[in-house]
């Protein structure tokens, strides 16, 4: 026979258990990637599995747990791996119950022992198998990963992890894909004792590097002990069958196969304290061809000899398998003579898994189908003739039970344990605050005996509850000395003796802190803008209190929230005067009385401005005779980060403005005739006022009352269609009454100007100009507004130096109506004159008149003329 199913299952269960346990440890112990060694362990386990009982199992442990991990931080991800080596024995009991595939879960017990979990923290992770398929023979591998996540830590010292027993649930699969008849197996793996089974030493860190401790390897229940049973008990008698098979050239012919085992007809139980398993199953097999089938089939080859193989179909029936379960059995069709007439007899030995059971009553094991293989004959000369494979049908109506048996109570019991385990040795105990950690050597329980099931502390002389590991914490001691003395129990309920007792000295502090601090003194504030930056002498707290916890800053009498310094800066401060004063409180909630307060001023502005602007500079006035002077001067500047300028005071004959000019110029109006002095001072936004500048003195006209004046007149002219301008020059001679009319002879000398036609022709033109009538207008102080009327005479054209022959006739169609106004005239000064007019339509000009009148004619001509006294 084959590997058993179930003994694979096993094996896959066990590296998944471990693979989970190690997970959760190592998820446990990781926190900060110190430097990351890799852990390995490889232990050794009994598993017990539905009809094949215990078989053994290693499983090789491997992960990258770090030697350090840092207190107070999330562990990184850990990283696990398992293999567990299936051995060739499971392989056959996984292959005589049709097994090619495992999947399924696991559970392993492990334990974190830390500061922060003295007496174990249970770990039992789940973990998933990959389905596994199964060879047919010889051993295997399976391998399970994962990862954990993180856990954080939150006390420092040593800590391990151990690795404990696993518990499995799979489910084998046939070649369909489905469950085997086994359906899903629960089975329990139990590690074999005096195995160091920590997994990984690692230090929680908090710098202070204390000695690595020994490691001190878990304590798990051991498998139960297990008796063969003897081989020499009565075995089940031989059975006969007969089938139909469909032999090759003869066709469907009998056989008879009698099948003889040495299982036993009675087999005890499995108990909680033993297991039981049978001997390995041996068969013997002798099927027998009849004589037609040889004569007719067999001597047809020259056949002398035969061998081959088959495949028997068993079932078997027990209480604890719901339903019958298939199996099969390989045999071995011995080489054997075939006479020439009459049947032949062959043997077929085989073997089957030994065998155990969890429940009482009635099993058997029938006997189904059975294929031939590699039906092989053999001539004289002993050449093969493969004939192939068939299957050969139990005959319908018999009783193909191979031999019954009974599952029953008994088997011989295991010896009474009546020797308690060793008294622990080196008790030792640690106080914090009220509790005390105290922990032990492990003991050890006899040869043979119940195992070490746990310890009794016993705490001023009251013995506690069953602890399992070696160490423990007792909490809510009162002050004083206390004793502790553990003692050791097996499983069968012997307990040694107690330890030497030890004494421990515990001290919860002193009594609740009620005083306050010492006040905050020499309390100081300067302000920096809307800031004040605030600080104190640090406070002491009373000896034997919780410490100072910090300071609160009133402003204004209100108070802030908690300053661990000695220091602070108060921002967002209106302008002016607060207040500031600091208390203690310490980690016990006792507040001292607020300091003596402080004031502080806060000013968010610059200091004050004490500087004056720059003296006005480049004074200047013209005098109108309408009794003003136009008086201008420029810009002064104020000092960096000053104020700014506000305006300007202007003195006016030794007498200030009351008035702030903000602008560079202004009117000074109701003067009299005459002569009068100007100073000009600035002033900033702080009030800071300059000097004055120099004094200039301007004159004042009187009005007109009549009369005339003789000016010479230079400037220009713009004609905005023929792209150009023409330069003048004239006289006028102007007459001004009492009311200020103006009438004046305005003359223009003949010009020639250069233009561009069309923006890129060169051209000149002659102009002259025909004034109609007196220029007109008024004089109002220095503001003069006149008017003229004048024909514009175009007798010349040149283009690229060819007259066009316009002719002498070629003017306006209507005179030009140009308007001036200047408004810095005087009779006596003169002044410049600006304007802007629209040159009408032109005729006479031939038959070009309607070109020329197009390019020249129309809105937007200038005029500037500058009018000057004449000597």
């Amino acid at each position: 026979m084959k590997p058993n199913k179930i003994s694979r299952r096993v094996r896959t269960g066990t590296v998944l258990g471990s693979t989970a346990g190690l997970m959760l440890a190592m998820a446990s112990i990781v926190a900060a990637p110190a430097a990351s060694a890799d852990a390995g362990l490889t232990l050794k386990y009994k598993c017990t599995y539905p009809l094949i009982g215990q078989q053994d199992l290693n499983v090789a442990i491997s992960t990258d747990i770090p030697d350090k991990v840092a207190l107070n931080t999330p562990s990184p991800t850990i990283n696990i791996k398992a293999v567990s080596t299936v051995s060739g024995d499971t392989t056959f009991g996984l292959w005589t119950t049709l097994t090619k595939k495992l999947t399924g879960t696991a559970k392993a017990q492990a334990s974190l022992v830390a500061p922060q979990y003295p007496t174990g923290l249970p770990l039992k992770p789940n973990m998933t198998l990959a389905d596994a398929n199964v060879p047919d023979s010889g051993p295997f591998d399976i391998t399970a990963t994962g990862t954990q996540v993180p856990l954080t830590f939150n006390k420092a010292g040593w800590a391990q992890i151990t690795v404990g027993n696993l518990d499995l649930a799979i489910t084998p699969l046939g070649a369909d894909g489905k469950p085997t008849g086994l359906g899903q197996i629960n089975a329990s793996c139990k590690q074999l004792p005096g195995q160091n089974n920590v997994l990984k030493q690692f230090l929680i860190d908090d710098g202070t590097n204390p000695p690595k401790p020994d490691p001190v390897p878990g304590k798990y229940p051991a498998p139960n002990p297990v008796q063969t049973l003897d081989p020499g008990l009565p075995s089940s008698p031989e059975k006969t069958l007969d089938y139909t098979c469909p032999y090759p050239l003869v066709g469907d012919g009998d056989l008879q196969v009698k099948v003889k085992s040495n299982f036993p007809t009675e087999v005890p139980v499995n108990t909680a304290t033993q297991d039981f398993i049978s001997q390995a199953i041996q068969v013997t097999s002798v099927s027998t061809v009849p004589a037609d089938v040889n004569e007719n089939g067999l001597q047809q080859l020259g056949a002398v000899q035969m061998d081959g193989t088959a495949l028997a179909h068993p079932t078997i029936t027990v209480p604890e398998m719901a339903n019958p379960v298939p199996l099969q059995m390989a045999l071995k069709l011995d080489k054997t003579n075939v006479p020439a007439t009459g049947p032949v007899s062959i043997n077929g030995p085989g073997k089957a898994p030994a065998l155990s059971f969890t429940k009482t009553g009635a099993g058997k094991v029938a006997l189904d189908d059975i294929d031939i293989q590699n039906f092989t004959t053999y001539d004289a000369d002993g050449n093969p003739a493969n004939l192939g494979d068939f299957t050969c049908h139990l005959k319908s109506g018999q009783d193909n039970t191979l031999f019954s048996f009974t599952i029953k109570d008994g088997g011989t019991p295991p010896p009474v344990d009546t020797t308690a385990p060793s008294v622990p040795a080196n008790v030792s105990g640690t106080a914090t605050g009220g509790s005390v950690a105290v922990k032990w050597d492990a003991s050890t329980d006899n040869d043979g005996g119940s195992g070490v099931k746990g310890y009794y502390v016993t705490v001023d002389g009251k013995k506690g509850d069953l602890v399992t590991g070696t160490s423990t914490t007792v909490s809510g001691l009162a002050d004083g000395d206390h004793t502790f003395a553990v003692s050791a129990v097996d499983n069968a309920g012997n307990e040694s003796a107690a330890s030497a007792p030890v004494t421990v000295k515990v001290s919860t502090g002193p009594g609740p802190d009620t005083i306050a601090p010492s006040v905050p003194a020499n309390v100081k504030g300067a302000a920096t803008g809307g800031s004040v930056a605030v600080s104190w002498d640090a406070s002491t707290d009373n000896d034997g209190g919780s410490g100072v916890k910090g300071y609160y800053v009133t402003v204004d009498g209100k108070k802030g929230d908690l300053v661990t310094g000695t220091s602070t800066t108060v921002s967002g401060l209106a302008d002016g005067d607060h207040t500031f004063a600091v208390s203690a409180v310490d980690n016990a909630g006792n507040e001292s009385e607020a300091s003596t307060p402080i004031t502080v001023k806060v000013s968010t502005g610059p200091g004050p401005d004490q500087t004056a602007p720059s003296v006005p500079a480049n004074v200047k006035g013209t005098g109108s005779d309408d009794g003003s002077v136009a008086l201008s001067w420029g810009a002064s500047t104020d000092n960096d980060g000053g104020s700014g300028v506000k305006g300007y005071y202007v003195t006016v004959d030794g007498k200030k403005g009351a008035d702030v000019v903000t602008g560079t110029s202004t009117k000074v109006s109701g003067l009299a005739q005459g002569d009068h002095t100007f100073a000009v001072s600035a002033v900033d936004n702080a009030g800071n006022e300059s000097a004055a500048s120099a004094p200039v003195t301007v004159n004042v006209p009187g009005k007109p009352s009549g009369g005339g004046a003789s000016y010479t007149l230079s400037g220009s002219s713009t004609i905005k269609g023929l792209n150009g301008k023409v330069a003048l020059n004239g006289a006028v001679n102007a007459a001004v009454d009492g009311s200020g009319k103006v009438s004046a002879d305005l003359t223009l000398n003949p010009t020639t100007g250069t233009f561009s036609l069309f923006g890129f022709i060169p051209a000149t033109a002659d102009i002259a100009f025909a004034p109609q009538g007196k220029t007109t207008g008024t004089l109002s102080g220095s503001t003069l507004s006149t008017d003229t009327k004048t024909v514009v005479k175009i007798p010349s054209i040149k283009v690229f130096g060819m007259d066009l022959g316009v002719g002498s006739t070629c003017q306006t169609s209507a005179p030009a109506d140009i308007p001036l106004k200047s408004t810095n005239f005087s009779v006596a000064g003169g002044g410049t004159l600006t304007g802007s007019y629209t040159l009408p339509s032109l005729t006479g000009c031939g038959f070009l008149t309607p070109l020329v009148s197009a390019l020249a004619a129309g809105p937007g001509n200038t005029i500037d003329l500058k009018a000057t006294p004449k000597k």
